[in-house]
């Protein structure tokens, strides 16, 4: 199942906390637009993948998801560094 922070009801929460909670929950992915999120919180000891997007569309995203996380859960498996660009098609 797909959660997202106003699912899980946990609108207004600060990343620390936020990130503290997805890890409670045993999420495997954490899809965020706040790219701000590396230099505010370590990242690298998560037992979860971190993706960063330039913009956050449900709706857009919603199809993919699974693809996208289990891209993510495999290179946080093998500790690869990445970065990738997600371009809807139109």
């Amino acid at each position: 199942m797909n959660h997202t922070v106003v699912s899980m009801q946990w609108g207004g929460i600060k990343n620390g906390e936020l990130l503290t909670l997805i890890e409670r929950e045993c999420f495997n992915v954490f899809l965020t637009g706040d790219k701000n999120l590396p230099n505010q919180q370590r990242l690298e000891d998560r037992p979860f993948a971190v993706l960063i997007m330039s913009a956050i569309n449900w709706p857009v995203i919603r199809p993919y998801v699974h693809k996208v996380s289990g891209i993510a859960i495999f290179r946080r498996c093998w500790k690869l560094d990445w970065s990738v660009t997600l371009k809807p098609r139109l």
